[in-house]
């Protein structure tokens, strides 16, 4: 849905007259980077289930305990990484969007 999304307003954008070039490449842009992230997100986010339900089920302590000893696994720290990425390019979009007195309504 998400795919989808991005690709239809970036097919919105670019036939949109009213607005600057640079603000329609700012917005297809923003689009496709957060685009990037949620894949990212989501694919570390199954690898981790991955590991802690099937392929290391027999871990000591059970999942959860595996789960705590692959906090600092490079999948783990993309999960992270990339949702305060995506949260905080959100809160700054939100604050742009209200200093400027220009509301979108989604």
């Amino acid at each position: 849905m998400l795919v989808y999304m991005v690709f239809q307003t970036w097919y919105l954008m670019k036939g949109l007259k009213t607005e600057s070039p640079a603000k329609k490449n700012f917005y297809i842009c923003y689009g496709f980077i957060q685009l990037f992230l949620i894949t990212v997100e989501t694919c570390t986010n199954r690898i981790t289930g991955q590991f802690m339900w099937i392929d290391h089920r027999d871990f000591p302590g059970g999942p959860f305990a595996y789960y705590l000893s692959i906090t600092n696994a490079w999948y783990s720290v993309w999960d992270l990484v990339c949702g305060v990425i995506s949260n905080a390019m959100n809160d700054g979009l939100l604050v742009s969007i209200s200093e400027s007195g220009t509301f979108l309504l989604f």
